[in-house]
């Protein structure tokens, strides 16, 4: 299932064709990406295979900000990253990185379901490129969305038809029935790391090791937020398995993953 994991550092690097040239999808995830300068087309460029990105409901209106006081009313969710999204999808013949879908995880920092009533209200504006859930089966569209932070998960699992995914979380019970619905687990990182008290690294290595494996076995992917955003952790990251790394950094990101490929 996971064919960017391979035995190597030269792993998060992925060809696909898209309008006739070839792109590599590097599988890093812009964490809190409206941070960036040029929110959305930073990552985009550098090609990642994950976008972040915070919303807050106010008056019905889903806002791109961590905080309610950090709030532009000009800077949407919609006219930040959907619709601009939406004309990179037809300019790119219904594709963004090919057969490799985008993931857009939006964290949601208001109350739960009306903040997924709004984004769901939205999405059908949009649905042409996003993913899509039927009971058991996915159809595979240009975005895989996935809602993160405040999570209405039994509201989303009544749903009969749906274009978003759960991030999930480690003291969440999962298994291969429910991979379409969390098909990504995510944790802080400083938290993972003291539950164990003093550990030795090689320790510490084991015991990442033992989770990525049982996340994978359950069709799974993971990320770790909250990593310092050093070369030397990105490496970490990979020898570890990890399969999203959190960038605050898309472009050195970039650099880095195609120093280590060359």
């Amino acid at each position: 299932m996971h064919k960017f994991l391979l035995p190597s550092l030269v792993v998060m690097m992925m060809s696909v064709t898209c309008l006739s040239q070839e792109r590599q999808v590097i599988f890093g995830h812009s964490h809190n990406d409206y941070h960036r300068s040029r929110p959305l087309f930073e990552a985009l460029e550098h090609n990642l295979k994950s976008i972040e990105v915070d919303v807050i409901l106010v008056e019905g209106e889903l806002y791109v900000a961590h905080e309610e006081s950090e709030i532009n009313k000009a800077n949407t969710l919609e006219s930040l990253y959907l619709a601009p999204l939406m004309n990179e999808f037809l300019k790119r013949d219904s594709s963004l990185y090919g057969n490799e879908p985008l993931i857009l995880m939006i964290d949601f920092k208001t109350e739960a379901a009306p903040t997924y009533n709004a984004l769901v209200r939205i999405l059908t504006h949009y649905k042409s490129m996003c993913s899509e859930y039927t009971d058991s089966i996915k159809t595979q569209r240009a975005i895989d969305v996935i809602i993160s932070g405040a999570r209405p998960i039994k509201q989303v699992q009544r749903e009969k038809t749906r274009f978003l995914a759960i991030d999930g979380r480690p003291n969440e019970v999962y298994n291969k029935a429910n991979t379409l619905l969390f098909p990504l687990v995510s944790e802080d990182w400083f938290d993972f790391v003291k539950q164990f008290g003093a550990i030795s690294e090689s320790d510490l290595k084991s015991k990442v090791t033992e989770y990525t494996t049982l996340a994978h076995n359950q069709g799974k992917i993971i990320r770790f937020w909250n990593i310092p955003n050093t070369e030397s952790q990105w490496k970490l990251m990979l020898e570890l398995g990890v399969d999203l790394i959190n960038t605050d950094s898309p472009k050195k990101f970039s650099e880095f993953i195609n120093n280590l490929n060359h």
